[in-house]
């Protein structure tokens, strides 16, 4: 406070007998008493940023202020910010819950620190900036952070092959906005869901690769839209709108059709239903089709397109409408993804005398319509297996498919056995098991119970694994799109140019690439030698330095 005063009043004198000297009163002043005490007063103000005493930091930044000194004041700031960025990561639960406190504690500690600005820095824009960049540095820092045991309240080590930071926040970021946009979240008003949805968008930003954001966010809305899970189209489509405008990227354009195809998909069912009642044709059961464009959904079709022998019902359904679809669009083609697509079943033989209702995939379904259609309690897994999928010509490769199938049996029955409606036993003396190999038993649960008759076997991992698997899914798939969009960019470039040096290339798809993908040097050259490997482009022999388009 002295100092400041002191200064103050040279300056006050200086300016009214000796106005030429001013700058150099305060130069000097920076010199003597902040230069050479830097270390002093650079810890007074850490300190007083970890305490946030607001008056005494007020008074800190009008002395830098005054003698030109901010920067110094930023790096401190952005330390400090940085460092309560960290602890936020670092204390994150190892549980479901982990989103949740992620999103609340980012935003929460963000908005405190905006109010520290306006009360301490004036809400200069500097400060504000500072902060972003820090928030940003963190989050996109490429060690994984820690999650904290819950159980033992202990940091976990970091393991080498952990997610990134800007992988897992992603996740984070998407999983709670899956929750707001969808039918948990139904009590609140489309204020309070527009100003929620709005302050998790504002998080994006610090993504610097926002296609990470934007891979995850495709998968979440895939989700809520197969599984009617979403509280409005209107609300997608406007969070979309808001997302574009924020963080543009190609993806967005595939987000739009996924919406239109489910808008377009209301009125086939519309007029399908029609059809059957002009044709006199009556289905036994009630069904709804998603008719969906392939190349928008991040469903992968060796992951959904499984063939499966379904009930007589079923089939009889798709025959009816392909018949249907071919009178309206004629050239297009149906591959059918009953893997995931979703039913609602009854089940009538547990001992208890209730009757459960059961939402679950299709694949599930058809195991458990097979003990209904064969009119038995027990089967084997070979049996399910040959029941279940359909019979495929003798191959070279027929052990391969044999494991596929398998492995497709194992998926479909686990989900049931973890749910109590399924036992798995061994062949030899009926006794529970975990293994799965074609010998073991698969039969009925009779004695299962539960409080609730309405099951929910439909989940989000179904469709797209394990949190683990999806973050490394997400990042194997940015890799590869950005090498691709890196080397369809290296050929534009030469294509226009002709030849170009080394150096300006790389200038050129940086500044091309910035607003959607951050390949690295390295990356870029990689992406380079492969072009040159497939005859695309060549070095020049006069000077390697150069590439030339090879039309």
């Amino acid at each position: 406070f002295k100092a400041l005063e002191f200064l103050h009043h040279e300056t006050k004198r200086a300016s009214k007998y000796y106005p030429y000297l001013c700058g150099e009163i305060v130069n000097l002043f920076g010199e003597t008493l902040v230069d050479q005490q830097w270390d002093f007063l650079n810890s007074s103000v850490r300190k007083l940023l970890d305490t946030e005493e607001e008056d005494v930091l007020r008074k800190f930044y009008q002395l830098y202020k005054t003698i030109n000194q901010c920067d110094k004041l930023l790096k401190t700031f952005n330390l400090h910010v940085k460092a309560k960025v960290s602890s936020l990561l670092a204390d994150i639960p190892n549980d479901i819950s982990a989103h949740s406190y992620f999103v609340k504690k980012i935003l929460t500690e963000r908005d405190h620190l905006i109010r520290l600005i306006d009360q301490v820095f004036g809400g200069t824009s500097s400060f504000l900036r500072t902060m972003d960049e820090s928030f940003e540095q963190v989050i996109n820092s490429s060690l994984g952070f820690v999650a904290a045991n819950t159980a033992s309240k202990t940091l976990e080590p970091i393991s080498n092959d952990q997610i990134p930071n800007s992988i897992r926040v992603a996740q984070y970021m998407n999983h709670y906005l899956d929750e707001v946009l969808g039918c948990h979240e139904q009590h609140l008003t489309n204020e309070e869901l527009n100003e929620k949805v709005s302050a998790v968008i504002s998080l994006s930003k610090y993504i610097k690769e926002r296609d990470l954001f934007w891979q995850c966010y495709q998968r979440s809305l895939s989700c809520r839209l197969l599984l009617n899970r979403t509280a409005s189209l209107n609300l997608e489509e406007l969070t979309l709108a808001k997302l574009n405008e924020d963080c543009g990227n190609e993806l967005a354009f595939k987000c739009r059709l996924m919406i239109a195809d489910v808008k377009s998909s209301e009125t086939i069912n519309d007029d399908f239903q029609k059809y059957l009642t002009d044709c006199n044709i009556s289905l036994p059961l009630s069904y709804q089709c998603s008719v969906l464009s392939k190349s928008y959904w991040p469903i992968k079709a060796e992951n959904s397109t499984i063939d499966l022998n379904h009930i007589s019902s079923l089939a009889d359904y798709r025959v009816h409408f392909e018949a249907f679809y071919k009178t309206k669009y004629s050239k297009r083609n149906l591959c059918w993804a009953l893997s995931v697509c979703t039913a609602e079943c009854k089940i009538l033989y547990a001992d208890d005398g209730r009757q459960y209702t059961l939402q679950l995939f299709g694949l599930h379904a058809g195991v458990l319509s097979l003990f209904e259609t064969r009119d038995v309690d027990q089967m084997t897994l070979e049996d399910l297996r040959l029941n279940l999928m359909p019979v495929k010509s003798v191959s070279a490769d027929r052990s391969e498919v044999k494991c596929d199938e398998e492995e497709i049996v194992k998926k479909a029955v686990k989900p049931l056995v973890d749910a109590g409606f399924l036992k798995l036993l061994r062949p030899d003396d009926l006794s529970s098991t975990n293994e799965y190999t074609e010998a073991s038993i698969i039969a009925l649960n009779r004695a299962y119970t539960n409080s609730d008759i309405n099951v929910n076997l439909i989940y989000d991992s179904t469709l797209l694994n394990s949190e683990e698997e999806k973050g490394r899914k997400v990042q194997k798939e940015t890799q590869e799109n950005c090498e691709c969009f890196t080397q369809a960019t290296i050929m534009r470039i030469l294509k226009h140019e002709k030849s170009i040096k080394h150096a300006e290339l790389l200038k050129r798809i940086k500044e091309e690439e910035n607003c959607c993908f951050h390949p690295s040097v390295k990356e870029i050259k990689i992406s380079i030698e492969k072009l040159i490997d497939q005859g695309y482009l060549e070095r020049n022999p006069k000077d390697l330095h150069e590439y030339r388009y090879l039309a």
